[in-house]
């Protein structure tokens, strides 16, 4: 356990997610066409399967949560959108990239500096490696 991070799930979702992707090409479709949705709509697919233990693999499960985040009218056009070639090649294309960057599981953070300076790191026990490489200077508390 790294020395910032202690993280305790509640409960384990009854299912691990093998098909999960629905979720990845919407995702995706927001984050090309709403970007300043995606880290909410992210953070709120995240509470609901890990935090509150959904099953929310097929679209009509993770429907309403996108409908609650970005409204009825995104919500619809990202659903649409998330079916089309061009979604499916955006995610593919991102899938490559974390192949080629070393990814070997998930979750896989690419963190970057305004400097342009990356790191790539897997695994919740190394989001403190994170943490020390965007706030190098400063000593955080413990959370989470």
């Amino acid at each position: 356990m790294y020395r910032y991070i202690s993280l305790h799930w509640r409960r384990q979702p009854e299912e691990v997610p093998h098909g999960i992707l629905q979720i990845q090409r919407a995702l995706s479709a927001c984050g090309e066409k709403y970007p300043n949705d995606f880290g909410p709509l992210l953070a709120a697919l995240y509470e609901s399967m890990w935090a509150r233990g959904l099953y929310i693999y097929p679209e009509h499960e993770f429907e309403p949560i996108l409908k609650n985040v970005l409204g009825a009218s995104k919500s619809e056009e990202i659903i649409s959108l998330s079916k089309t070639e061009e979604t499916k090649n955006l995610l593919k294309k991102y899938t490559d990239e974390v192949f080629r960057d070393g990814a070997c599981g998930v979750p896989w953070v690419v963190a970057e500096r305004e400097n342009g300076d990356t790191i790539s790191v897997w695994g919740f026990d190394h989001l403190g490696v994170v943490l020390d490489f965007l706030v190098p200077d400063k000593k955080l508390p413990p959370m989470l």
